[in-house]
């Protein structure tokens, strides 16, 4: 399977980008858990249950803290690198803390807004903001995590663009609101209108196939360049020149893959690789 697609890649492409990556630095964290993000400066956060470790780009640890209050932590989302928001599905509620880890507020519900299922969150480029995606109605909102109001609101997102409600991925960047339900993926102004579709999925987790297998496949906007790492294979496709090209995975079965500020992370057991682009 992955042969036929790199012939069609290869055989399709007319005007081609090189895909490389450089090689910086390699992290040890640690320990192997699988809950790990990457700040806008290059800090790692790992995620034990309700417990967040920070540790700095040389892989010391800095700070812990538990907030037993929340429960189970399932994504960790950056304003800035001294703003952090925790979610967690489990309990539907977020927390703010600033970069020692400290929180600066209490937690917040988000049934006080309405939001009855959120299963995904992502930062916003606004102040103190955050999108939320609530699996009931299924519905995009802006919330303001400091004033605590909901600024905007899109109701009926699978009725309206045919959204398969189960997101995979949800970022901004480039002035656009990108969500993905691991079949197609949409953008969206940052007032919630539709700007385009596109026929290829971003996969921000790993997926285990109906043979219980790990499926390899990482993808994910950013730069407005949509990125497919599989297991030995780059696929790169810039969303503006809809130049293509192809090129080396260089950390091939990599558990997790995280872009951050021009760097791509490649996370393999406690090893972090640091590489951007040549």
């Amino acid at each position: 399977m992955m042969k036929i697609k790199i012939s069609l890649f290869i055989c399709v492409f007319v005007h081609s980008i090189t895909a490389q990556l450089q090689f910086q630095r390699e992290i040890s964290l640690p320990s192997a858990n699988p809950g790990w993000y990457v700040d806008p400066i290059g800090n790692h956060y790992v995620i034990d249950n309700n417990k967040i470790s920070k540790i700095d780009s040389l892989g010391k640890v800095v700070f812990n803290q538990a907030i037993k209050s929340q429960g189970e932590i399932s994504l960790l989302v950056f304003n800035s690198a001294q703003k952090i928001i925790s979610f967690s599905e489990e309990q539907q509620q977020i927390c703010v803390f600033d970069n020692t880890i400290t929180p600066v507020s209490m937690c917040l519900d988000l049934d006080e807004f309405a939001i009855s299922n959120a299963t995904f969150i992502a930062s916003s480029s606004r102040a103190n903001s955050i999108w939320v995606f609530d699996r009931v109605n299924s519905t995009i909102l802006l919330l303001d995590t400091e004033k605590k109001i909901v600024l905007q609101r899109l109701r009926n997102v699978s009725g309206l663009i045919g959204f398969a409600g189960n997101v995979t991925f949800m970022r901004e960047d480039n002035e656009k609101l990108w969500m993905s339900d691991g079949k197609r993926t949409f953008s969206f102004d940052l007032n919630l209108n539709l700007d385009d579709t596109h026929e290829y999925p971003c996969l921000s987790k790993r997926l285990t196939t109906s043979n219980n297998e790990l499926n390899w496949t990482t993808s994910f906007i950013a730069l407005n360049t949509y990125f497919e790492f599989q297991q030995d294979v780059l696929f790169v496709l810039n969303l503006d020149s809809k130049d293509q090209g192809i090129g080396e995975n260089p950390v091939p079965d990599a558990e997790n893959i995280y872009y951050s500020n021009g760097n791509f992370y490649f996370k393999k057991g406690s090893k972090v690789f640091v590489y951007k682009i040549a």
